[in-house]
């Protein structure tokens, strides 16, 4: 694979994952927690999955979905191989 492609492809990937990770929607929480009021509005980050919630009336403000503890490693974890890969490709 060439580099510029791998490049391409690696700022594709980070923004398609901050994308997903912190598009808001204000709107009921998309899952509970601890003081969740189904009722008030809350800001929902992440499409299409609620990865974090922020609530300004619960401390600690903000909350993380159980899928975040996968989702943001995996990202990470791919994103961290890529920038590897791209290191270990030879200069052209």
């Amino acid at each position: 694979m060439k580099k510029n492609n791998l490049k391409t492809i690696l700022i594709l990937l980070i923004i398609a994952s901050a994308i997903t990770d912190f598009f808001p929607s204000h709107e009921g929480p998309h899952f509970r927690y601890n003081g969740s009021n189904p009722l008030q509005n809350v800001l929902n980050l992440g499409t299409p999955l609620t990865l974090m919630i922020i609530d300004i009336q619960n401390a600690p403000y903000l909350f993380f979905s159980p899928e975040s503890y996968v989702m943001i490693p995996l990202q990470l974890i791919i994103i961290l191989g890529l920038v590897f890969l791209l290191r270990l490709l030879p200069k052209s």
